[in-house]
């Protein structure tokens, strides 16, 4: 299993191209590892039944719910590449399936994405503050730019709906108040934040990146998930989703200062949570 997915929480992560093109032209992200990894660890070319056998295995023996599929930069192909695993894994197994892939410039290969029967997007826009874009993600400010990030996140929030589209930002390497205008400029559209601690990796340009303090990520953390009570952005809803690498919005209710100030969201968003579960496993059962 470990050679074509990697557990990811409670959720199985595909990556099912070869290292990520910003890498070919050493225009990679600085904080990034994956070329590091892809076709060291994990094979570097999977094919689509290697995959969905992969995913039945991870929901016999761990009960996956969620398959996340993850490329790199392909000059736009990236979604035309996911097509066949996308197809193939819906078919067979009925799982929830997200998507996460760099923007692509034709906008309506997202409404194919979501005929497919795809249940999540996000983006990796990394950072909002545009100069330390620039600085830490060169492949991505000079062919994609941070303009197609944000345009493209409203455009899928507005073709999936709401708390169906995320965009994915790491916090530490901007100041934290341009973390939070991140996620309140995806909020304001529709879309959710996760937050991703930096975290200095052996081997990258910013391995010896000091990591932020914890004291500075607990605004961010909170505002993650007050923005989403603010703006009635359901989040937490699919069942037994849990993330490894990133906090999503729902674990930021830890922080907020005055729970029952959103006492009724919250009790709202539980509902959903139970009326959804219910309606998944009833759904999956006819498969399994």
């Amino acid at each position: 299993m470990g050679r074509i997915g990697v557990m990811q929480g409670t959720y199985i992560g595909i990556y099912p191209t070869e290292v990520c093109g910003f890498w070919k032209m050493n225009k990679n992200c600085k904080f990034c590892s994956v070329g590091l990894n892809v076709g060291v660890s994990e094979e570097e070319e999977k094919y689509a039944q290697d995959v969905v056998e992969t995913v039945k295995a991870a929901r016999k023996e761990m009960g996956i719910t969620f398959v996340h599929f993850n490329t790199g930069y392909y000059e736009g192909k990236e979604l035309d590449i996911l097509e066949p695993y996308i197809k193939t894994v819906k078919k067979e197994t009925g799982l929830l399936v997200g998507v996460q892939c760099p923007p692509v410039p034709d906008l309506k290969k997202y409404d194919h994405l979501k005929e497919l029967g795809v249940d999540h997007v996000s983006f990796c826009i990394e950072l909002y503050n545009p100069e330390r874009f620039k600085e830490v993600c060169p492949g991505k400010y000079e062919h994609l730019g941070q303009k197609m990030y944000l345009d493209t996140i409203e455009y899928c929030s507005r073709l999936f709906g709401k708390g169906k589209v995320s965009g994915e930002i790491i916090a530490g390497l901007e100041p934290p108040e341009d973390s939070i205008k991140a996620i309140e400029h995806f909020a304001n559209v529709g879309a959710f934040a996760t937050v991703c601690v930096f975290r200095p990796t052996i081997g990258t340009a910013l391995e010896n990146y000091p990591p932020p303090n914890v004291e500075d990520m607990i605004p961010v953390f909170r505002r993650m998930y007050e923005v989403c009570l603010e703006k009635n952005i359901p989040v937490g809803i699919a069942p037994k989703i849990r993330v490894s690498l990133v906090l999503l919005p729902f674990e930021g209710i830890y922080f907020l200062e005055d729970k029952k100030k959103w006492w009724h969201k919250i009790a709202l968003m539980n509902l959903m949570k139970a009326f959804y579960r219910t309606y998944f496993y009833t759904k999956l059962a006819f498969r399994w």
